[in-house]
């Protein structure tokens, strides 16, 4: 019995690679705006489709709007793409 390989898996008829939305960059404890436009750069260079970027620490990340403002973020992801 011959063995798949993961190449074969990969190759389905079926099979689509993922779009540009697929992959998401939740980036936390990012020190500064300059370190964010850094963060996002390198994440859209490697493909992904959202990035976000906050200076808020562990436990919870998520709890507080970064300390440069949603909208310098929102804005600089704009610039690129």
């Amino acid at each position: 019995m011959a063995r798949a390989t993961v190449d074969d898996c990969l190759r389905t008829a079926d099979h689509r690679p993922p779009s540009g939305t697929a992959f998401w960059h939740l980036v936390y404890d990012t020190p500064d705006a300059t370190a964010m436009r850094a963060t996002l750069d390198s994440a859209f260079t490697r493909g992904a489709g959202y990035v976000y970027a906050t200076d808020d620490e562990l436990d919870i990340p998520w709890d507080a709007a970064p300390g440069w403002g949603f909208a310098t973020e929102t804005a600089y992801a704009a610039t690129k793409g």
